[in-house]
């Protein structure tokens, strides 16, 4: 008589662990511009869906700093960030962060991009699809 026992891996999955829901498609989003406008419009969540805001990287050619802000439409502020420039006091640095738990977008909401100056400003956000 023999016992034995199996191991079995679970997949992998690419949003955070934990209560997922599927909705039958890949849950991962990612969104990149240039722009110089003083409004830019980041994402808008879809209807049905959350968008959560997990990873942020932000730059500027521009020589000097950029004040940038995101925000819904409704004036509220998820974050603000000074970013230098080439030529200001302080060596050019890209912002990037990697959050854990994010920020989220509510269903039918748009996240903008404040750069009141119209400074040269990159940007690259990425994050998951959740249920509202």
């Amino acid at each position: 008589m023999g016992l034995g026992f199996s191991l079995a891996s679970s997949p992998a999955v690419g949003y955070p662990a934990g209560a997922a829901v599927s909705m039958g498609e890949n849950p991962l989003w990612s969104h990149g511009k240039r722009s110089t406008a003083p409004v830019e419009t980041v994402f808008t969540a879809p209807t049905g869906r959350d968008m959560i805001l997990t990873d942020l990287s932000l730059t500027t050619r521009y020589d000097w700093s950029a004040d940038i802000e995101l925000k819904l439409a409704d004036g509220t502020i998820l974050g603000s960030w000074i970013i230098n420039g080439a030529h200001s006091s302080h060596s050019a640095v890209p912002v990037s962060m990697s959050m854990t738990s994010g920020i989220r977008v509510p269903q039918g909401q748009s996240l903008f991009l404040h750069n009141p100056a119209g400074r040269d400003v990159a940007f690259t956000a990425s994050g998951y699809y959740a249920q509202p």
